[in-house]
């Protein structure tokens, strides 16, 4: 079954994400990502779990896709900068 709105995606990868099942909280979040590609919000939560992950270079990547979803987006702005990336 695969959920048909934003909101089932966002409240599973928090509930995995709040008991740092962070491999699982990604999985969903790419599953959102591919269902709602114009949504900036699956790929930051993505790279949040990454960062959670101790793994920036994978959350860098993924941040740079919200920010081209959405240029003005500041969680991702904030995100990639504590990422060790550059925000423009």
């Amino acid at each position: 079954m695969v959920p048909t709105d934003y909101a089932s995606y966002e409240t599973l990868s928090y509930l995995y994400f709040t008991f740092m099942e962070y491999e699982k909280s990604i999985a969903v979040n790419k599953s959102a990502a591919q269902q709602f590609p114009t949504m900036p919000d699956p790929l930051v939560n993505i790279s949040r779990a990454f960062i959670t992950a101790n793994r920036p270079d994978s959350a860098r990547v993924y941040l740079q896709k919200a920010l081209l979803v959405s240029p003005n987006n500041t969680a991702a702005m904030q995100l990639l900068q504590q990422a060790g990336g550059k925000s423009n």
